[in-house]
């Protein structure tokens, strides 16, 4: 039941976070009050048109020091945004291909996470454990997801 309600929030949350936009130009404070780095994009911008302005896109680095150093990186992904509370941190990201889901998938099992897999026709979610702590990574049929990560 447990695993059931996770994957049902992940899903809402990932819906959340895709549906939200933002813009910033400089460091922005997370909710701890700390300072994110944030990376501006071009990729992907269509050029202005009759007067309205595009939106840079906000990018950001993979968050290796709120994370411990056995959840694996997920690299060559573009992560649009990340989300930090008291009991975990929410990862959200692009431009995921199914080999670099089974490359990650296997990256976990090699750090000894305890998985399961689930499969529909729209999306994979992943559920890892290990003790008290838990992973959860959503593989969207267009290349979206989401990582979330829970200290216990």
């Amino acid at each position: 039941m447990k695993k059931i309600f996770a994957i049902l929030l992940t899903s809402v949350l990932l819906l959340m976070l895709i549906g939200c936009e933002r813009t910033a130009d400089e460091d922005t404070p997370d909710s701890t009050g700390d300072e994110v780095t944030v990376k501006e994009s071009d990729e992907n911008v269509p050029d202005s048109k009759d007067g309205e302005t595009a939106v840079k896109e906000i990018t950001y680095d993979w968050p290796k020091d709120k994370l411990p150093k056995y959840v694996p990186k997920l690299k060559k992904i573009t992560i649009t945004d990340i989300t930090e509370d008291t009991s975990g941190i929410t990862i959200v990201f692009r431009g995921l291909d199914e080999t670099m889901t089974k490359k990650y998938i296997n990256d976990i099992k090699k750090e000894d996470w305890d998985i399961e897999i689930v499969n529909s026709e729209t999306e994979k979610v992943v559920t890892a454990t290990k003790g008290q702590e838990s992973l959860i990574f959503t593989e969207s049929i267009d290349g979206t997801g989401s990582i979330v990560y829970s200290a216990g």
